[in-house]
């Protein structure tokens, strides 16, 4: 009991001792905090990419060349009967261009690089999309602009959710009832760059994609009308990314109605890589097995990237609690050269060398525990209002820190990962210690003769 008393004396008197507790404090919080923002960009990334390409996709572009719409129809009917399979949806995508002076803004963000006025266009089957991803819910997050100080209003959701592709309303349509415009989804931040809205029009430029074209040089070009935006909550999706009729699409860029692949959503339970070794032995032999992918492997190397920085600068900041215990190293053996006297008393009076060395260890630990649980509590406060730190510092410097064009997130994202938490934790108390103990081998060694002896 004297022990810890005595280590608790120590710990109050002798203020040198709280730049240590301080260092494991300021360590800690900033190892958890960093933690928790790579780690909420991991799951938000995958939350997102999840979203849009589905649990499971087979890509028909590694079909039999001989294979035809007729057959990849076929092969969507026949997987819908595969066991954990919850439902299938055709996509074909293509790249279009609008032409337009202005350039969008570059994309940083894991690597990626966005420059010209060139978007991904996705031709789908709304109905069947909103069974296999989370399409629905990226057009229920848009809402309409108000608009502030005197702005016009800006008309953004779509008319109908069930329905994003209905344009009746704008009354776009000719006695016979047909389109007069093909309808087109935008993402929120291409539609704001461009300052478009539900009504407006836009031009889109591809190329034919058809083998029997004569001159496949020769462009494709076509007028659109803006049904509405989505917003998948991912700035390069959200700028380079639009959604259309699976037929549109193909008609207007003079492609077949192929699917470039099917997306699989998994039923409660399974999970997708277990359904994508289903779905490779429900293939015909023909059928290339890597033509069927989760969305664990589509992420992989992306969420690799961000495991592999999140670990380097873990061990980087966590340098902070090493340098921290090693000041108490120093501050300790300093205290056992101070205290000779006190040592030898203790030892006279009865206590044997190991429970008077063990009160620098009882030291080192309580300075672990509270530096360690100061860093936690401040850790976690700063994690939970990470996005209210960033304004205040963005203010205070004069531009913001966390930029969408770089990080890909109009947020920072923060998610605390709490088995980590605990190893950082338990790391720290660790830490200090271990460098304890050889203050604590130096007291023990200590003759009590020799230690009354010396002033």
């Amino acid at each position: 009991m004297y022990r810890l008393f005595l280590a608790s004396h120590y710990l109050l008197k002798h203020r040198i001792m709280w730049v240590s507790v301080l260092g494991v404090a300021v360590g800690l919080a900033s190892v958890i905090l960093v933690d928790s923002i790579f780690n909420g960009f991991v799951n938000e990334h995958l939350r997102i990419l999840k979203g849009v390409q589905a649990d499971v996709v087979v890509k028909t572009a590694s079909s039999p060349k001989n294979a035809n719409p007729a057959m990849v129809e076929l092969l969507a009917s026949r997987l819908r009967e595969v066991e954990g399979v919850a439902a299938v949806s055709k996509r074909v995508f293509r790249p279009c261009l609008f032409p337009t002076d202005e350039k969008l803004p570059q994309v940083l963000a894991f690597g990626q690089m966005s420059r010209g006025p060139v978007i991904q266009v996705f031709g789908i089957d709304p109905e069947r999309e909103m069974t296999v991803s989370e399409f629905r819910e990226y057009l229920d997050r848009v809402e309409d602009d108000p608009g502030v100080d005197g702005g016009s209003p800006r008309r953004c959701r779509v008319f109908d959710l069930e329905d994003p592709f209905d344009v009746s309303d704008l009354g776009q349509r000719d006695a016979f009832g047909q389109e007069r415009l093909l309808p087109v989804l935008l993402g929120d931040r291409l539609a704001e760059h461009l300052g478009l809205q539900r009504g407006d029009e836009i031009q889109l430029v591809t190329f034919p994609d058809l083998e029997d074209v004569e001159n496949a040089a020769e462009t494709v070009s076509g007028r659109f009308l803006i049904a509405g935006s989505f917003a998948t909550g991912k700035f390069d999706l959200d700028l380079g990314a639009a959604f259309m009729r699976f037929d549109d699409l193909c008609r207007f860029a003079n492609m077949p109605l192929h699917p470039h692949e099917l997306a699989l959503r998994v039923e409660p339970g399974v999970s997708a890589e277990e359904l994508a070794d289903r779905v490779r032995e429900f293939l015909p032999r023909e059928w290339r097995r890597d033509s069927v992918v989760s969305w664990q492997q589509r992420s992989a190397y992306v969420e690799g990237a961000i495991q592999n920085q999140r670990s380097i600068l873990n061990v980087i900041l966590f340098v902070l609690v090493f340098v921290a215990s090693f000041t108490l190293l120093i501050t300790l053996c300093m205290t056992v050269t101070e205290k000779r006297r006190d040592l030898g008393v203790l030892a006279s009076m009865g206590g044997s060398r190991f429970g008077v060395s063990t009160i620098f260890s009882s030291c080192g630990l309580l300075v672990g525990v509270v530096g360690s649980g100061l860093g936690l509590a401040l850790g976690l406060l700063l994690t939970r209002h990470v996005n209210a730190v960033h304004d205040f510092m963005s203010k205070v410097l004069g531009t913001p820190i966390f930029t969408e064009e770089v990080y890909g997130f109009s947020r920072v994202p923060a998610d605390v990962d709490p088995p980590w938490v605990a190893l950082f934790v338990f790391g720290a108390c660790l830490m200090t210690f271990s460098f304890s103990l050889v203050p604590t081998w130096i007291a023990g060694s200590l003759h009590p003769v020799d230690a009354l002896r010396r002033n």
